[in-house]
């Protein structure tokens, strides 16, 4: 926040929060602790337990925009506990802008990593971030997440 208000250049409705796993967590504890500081987050693979959010702390939530990203073969952050909860709570209390984007698993999808059989190279499941920092994650409706992204703003 110090930052920000020395920096008269940024576009303060336009500030958002995003990091994996440790820093998903960090994501989500950041948004509750500011509520109305962020235009969105986007938790990746995030650690924080959904059963560590009160309801009064869920509510500071429902106006920010949220993109979860997660793999469900995930061995170092469990989804259903962790964004796969968390999500169907937003849902539950009305939530009218959050996305979830969930992989079985994570491959090399540039063709240059294959394992000996000639398949594409698959990476610990905890690494989801992969497909979000190569621009492919986009919801049902084919909306990208770097679209969706730049679409949120606070008023």
């Amino acid at each position: 926040q110090e930052y920000v208000e020395s920096h008269d250049n940024i576009d303060t409705d336009r500030i958002y929060l995003g990091g994996g796993s440790n820093g998903g967590y960090m994501t989500v504890n950041l948004a509750i602790e500011n509520p109305d500081y962020y235009a969105a987050i986007f938790p990746i693979c995030q650690a924080y337990q959904s059963e560590w959010i009160d309801d009064d702390d869920l509510e500071k939530l429902l106006n920010i925009p949220i993109w979860f990203v997660h793999a469900l073969n995930d061995v170092v952050v469990q989804f259903q506990p962790t964004a796969g909860d968390l999500y169907d709570r937003l849902v539950e209390a009305g939530h009218e802008n959050v996305e979830l984007m969930i992989f079985d698993n994570v491959i090399d999808t540039s063709g240059q990593f294959v394992d000996t059989d000639g398949n594409p190279y698959e990476y610990l499941g905890h690494w989801s971030w992969i497909y979000l920092y190569n621009d492919e994650v986009a919801n049902e409706e084919g909306v990208n997440f770097y679209e969706w992204l730049n679409a949120q703003a606070k008023n």
